[in-house]
């Protein structure tokens, strides 16, 4: 049979490696853990040079049954001699001031898992996508129990079709057509290229040496003197935590949570990592090796894992889940090997060192660039000095809402909304607003101890205003006024002109625009924006503490 055609390019997924030094000992003793484990299994590697480049070469093979083939053999009562033989091989190479690596095969999951730079792909991948043309885009919410919002189009969508919470949303992976790419792959091709960035990127390289040293030399030359396309810049909205001091003080806060494997289920919650994000539904087993014990489940829960963190020392805790192991296997024996990743890239938590809020994602403590949520702050600052808006009085430390709102109610004359819905034709209730204004504003009103709650709030402004879109729904709204509010009426045709975001700290700290939540000031001027883009105003009145 012919050898098939030499292609000058393949589809791979290229990593950064972060803290390895660009020359082969450094490289080497960044993957000693790795080469040991190669040698162990039969594996080799070798020290080279590519294209003037020094690189190390991982490589091996092992062969099994398949994975299905014990379903197989049950469910038709048959024996069949099948084995799969398996290869890969993993290039390490130092390019100018970086590391990187390239698998073949499984060979990428010889990289080990505190190397990889978790950003250098969706970096890359918001500096040259065409935000017109968005194949796939993957999002993270923290505080929300490990949520993953995924949307795939194989024809492309416009980045502005999708549903994308700026406020609250981590981008974890994007993937794009692009243009102006001067890679092996799209020289000399009338046909736009693709790119998929994560932690990695995933595109075509040049597979000769020279083309692949290229390649890298002109994604480093991008990182370094482009920015980000301006749709996506929100994306690089988080920065991940170098500072060793911190580092450390952020681990010994996740350590004490994970003390009571009971109360930790509450805190943290259960991420599937980018690297085994795609082949997570196929695992019909997992192995959860964490301190000195391996424990096998069919599935992977956050339960199981901080079960095997809260035996640990304490202080220890942490380390044991970054030295740890969480394997995926495609079948029961545990034959064929789908994933591995650090248990701590299994989990997400978050932690607050002063006003600073920090998210663990992928292993990695991430922290809001306050820089870019400060771009808001004059916007911001306008919505909050409207000499002609609505005043509300001070809300007594302690109180909850509902006898706020009842003495606002009573104090001002504004008729109390709250709890008080309407019931729009495709389902659910709507509350319109909390408070009803002396000019029909609409007040929407919250006490707050994170963004959570206010992203909720702003987001409660936006679906009561699409909701009032419909006829029906203005018409109950009519009617929920007039029963309410003594004699008071709202048109059958009302639609609101202005609506109030109002708020105050659960813990009685003042808020301003300097104090106010990095992750709330990003949705605060998102939805202001969207609001007065439909011709509504917007204030933002922040409530006074006073001690009950």
């Amino acid at each position: 049979m012919a050898n098939p055609p030499l292609t000058h390019s393949r589809k791979a997924t290229l990593y950064r490696l972060f803290g390895v030094e660009p020359d082969l000992d450094s490289i080497c003793n960044a993957f000693k853990e790795k080469l040991d484990q190669l040698a162990a299994d039969g594996g080799d590697h070798y020290r080279t040079s590519l294209a003037g480049c020094p690189a190390l070469v991982l490589c091996g093979s092992y062969e099994g049954p398949p994975g299905w083939l014990l379903d197989a053999e049950t469910m038709t009562g048959m024996t069949f001699p099948y084995t799969d033989h398996r290869s890969f091989v993993l290039l390490v190479i130092a390019v100018d001031r970086h590391v990187y690596a390239l698998g073949f095969g499984t060979g990428y999951h010889f990289i080990p898992t505190g190397c990889k730079d978790l950003r250098f792909g969706l970096s890359l991948a918001n500096r040259v996508a065409d935000p017109d043309f968005v194949k796939n885009i993957v999002r993270r919410r923290p505080g929300q129990r490990g949520r993953i919002d995924a949307t795939l189009s194989p024809e492309g969508l416009p980045l502005w079709s999708i549903l994308v919470d700026k406020g609250q949303d981590i981008v974890a992976r994007l993937g794009s057509r692009v243009d102006g790419l001067n890679l092996t792959a799209g020289r000399g091709s009338r046909k736009r290229m693709l790119v998929d960035g994560g932690t990695g990127l995933n595109t075509r390289f040049g597979t000769r040496p020279e083309d692949l040293v290229a390649d890298i030399r002109e994604l480093a030359t991008i990182l370094e003197s482009q920015d980000p396309v301006p749709e996506l810049a929100f994306t690089e909205q988080l920065m991940v935590v170098r500072d060793p001091e911190l580092r450390e003080t952020l681990d010994a806060r996740l350590d004490a949570i994970l003390a009571c494997a009971d109360s930790a289920v509450e805190e943290i919650g259960l991420a599937v990592p980018n690297e085994c994000m795609e082949h997570h539904d196929q695992a019909r087993a997992a192995d959860i090796r964490i301190g000195s014990v391996l424990k096998p489940v069919e599935e992977v829960s956050i339960e199981a894992i901080v079960q095997r963190t809260e035996v640990q020392q304490p202080g220890s805790r942490v380390q044991a889940l970054r030295a740890g192991r969480i394997t995926l296997f495609a079948d029961r024996d545990r034959t064929e090997l789908l994933g591995r990743a650090a248990a701590i890239e299994w989990i997400e938590a978050s932690a607050s060192v002063g006003s600073r809020r920090f998210h663990l994602l992928d292993g990695a403590w991430l922290e809001m660039d306050a820089g870019f949520a400060d771009r808001h702050d004059e916007f911001i600052l306008d919505l909050m000095t409207d000499p002609s808006g609505i005043e509300l009085p001070c809300w007594p430390h302690g109180w909850h809402e509902k006898p706020y709102l009842a003495h606002v109610g009573k104090r001002t004359g504004m008729t109390v909304l709250d709890t008080k819905f309407v019931y729009p034709s495709g389902g659910g209730a709507v509350e319109i607003c909390d408070l009803l204004g002396p000019d029909d504003e609409l007040i929407h009103v919250k006490q707050a101890s994170g963004s959570a709650a206010l992203s909720h709030l702003f987001k409660q402004a936006l679906v009561s205003v699409d909701a009032l879109r419909s006829s029906e729904v203005r018409r109950q709204f009519a009617a929920v006024v007039e029963a309410e509010g003594k004699n008071r009426t709202v048109p059958v045709d009302f639609m609101p002109r202005k609506v109030v975001l109002a708020f105050k700290h659960r813990g009685g700290r003042r808020l301003d625009v300097n104090t106010l939540f990095p992750f709330a000031k990003i949705a605060l001027a998102e939805t202001a924006e969207r609001l007065q883009d439909q011709g509504i105003k917007v204030q933002v009145v922040l409530i006074d503490p006073v001690a009950a």
